[in-house]
């Protein structure tokens, strides 16, 4: 394994949640990054994976103490990765008036659409892009709030991912 494996994930999952939005019909998501951290929701329309965390699973403990020597019994590595999907939203008019409800139904049939294609699909890449990993957990997507002009999804999905030796063999 090499160090970048978890680089090299974020950007699969990346390449792989733009192609299947791509075919949902909704418009282009030009802006599209792996992040170090959360994005930020300065701008509408744009697809974000980014790394939420590093951390080992829960494994069967033969004794209390099991779980403290698993730098000699071996752990599992669990990565969290998190898609961020945003798309523009409506606002208030210049009146002070809240939007539409069309335009609200519009951009909510818009942000479900991409849910739902990430949810279903990248689920149904597990043998091909996620064939380096023993175990992945879909964990669920929740909805970001309009927050300006933008609102979308955060999907959260975990990956085993194995360790790599160290190029002087330890």
């Amino acid at each position: 394994m090499a160090a970048s494996d978890l680089q090299d994930l974020a950007e699969a999952v990346l390449d792989a949640s733009a192609q299947i939005l791509a075919e949902t019909g909704n418009p282009e998501i030009e802006r599209q990054f792996v992040s170090h951290g959360p994005p930020a929701l300065d701008c509408c329309n744009q697809l974000a994976v980014h790394v939420a965390q590093i951390g080992e699973a829960a494994t069967q403990a033969g004794t209390v103490l099991q779980p403290g020597l698993r730098h000699e019994t071996g752990r599992v590595n669990l990565t969290t990765l998190m898609i961020t999907v945003t798309r523009c939203h409506p606002v208030l008019e210049g009146d002070g008036q809240p939007p539409a409800p069309a335009d609200l139904t519009e951009a909510s049939a818009m942000l479900n659409t991409d849910a739902w294609a990430l949810w279903t699909q990248l689920y149904r890449m597990k043998d091909t892009l996620y064939a380096a990993c023993d175990l992945v957990f879909f964990d669920g997507s929740i909805p970001l709030p309009p927050q300006g002009a933008c609102a979308g999804w955060v999907m959260q999905i975990r990956f085993e991912l194995p360790g790599y030796a160290w190029p002087n063999g330890s």
